[in-house]
């Protein structure tokens, strides 16, 4: 059976949930491993509240750190470089979150990055090995492979 919600319940169709209490979503219900089940009203993430950050490091550009680019690795460089007027990219780091999407669109990304041609790149957190493998091959000189625990410095 199960019982209404008070008030108002919002879950992220992305957030994965299932290793903690959730069993599944679908139409409009939530039933958890208990067997309780509750209405609920399914609000997808647009992610327009994804943020990254940009440093202009002296004579060598932009250091672009992504979160999770859910609005696109490509996308996010484009942007910092056009509202920090800079046109160089230094670096382009952090989770590209390219693991979730089929290799011709991943294709495509790391042919965009060749045209921005970053003096380095890092893939990070939810990037996916397809992205690593293309990039190793397709711009060895620029990878560079984070591991937990990596540091970097970049100075002029």
């Amino acid at each position: 059976a199960g019982r209404p919600v008070e008030g108002r319940v919002e879950l992220s169709r992305t957030r994965n949930l299932r290793n903690s209490y959730r069993v599944r979503c679908e139409r409009g219900t939530l039933e958890l491993r208990s067997g309780e089940r509750y209405a609920v009203t399914v609000i997808p993430d647009d992610f327009e509240h994804e943020l990254a950050m940009c440093f202009n490091v002296k004579s060598r550009g932009l250091v672009v750190l992504t979160s999770c680019s859910h609005r696109g690795v490509v996308n996010t460089v484009k942007r910092a470089m056009e509202i920090s007027g800079v046109k160089t990219v230094h670096a382009v780091m952090g989770g590209l979150h390219l693991a979730p999407h089929k290799e011709e669109y991943v294709r495509e990304t790391v042919a965009a990055l060749k045209e921005i041609n970053p003096d380095h790149v890092i893939p990070m957190h939810c990037t996916g090995e397809v992205f690593i493998d293309m990039l190793r091959a397709e711009m060895p000189d620029k990878f560079i492979r984070s591991y937990t625990g990596s540091r970097f410095i970049f100075g002029a």
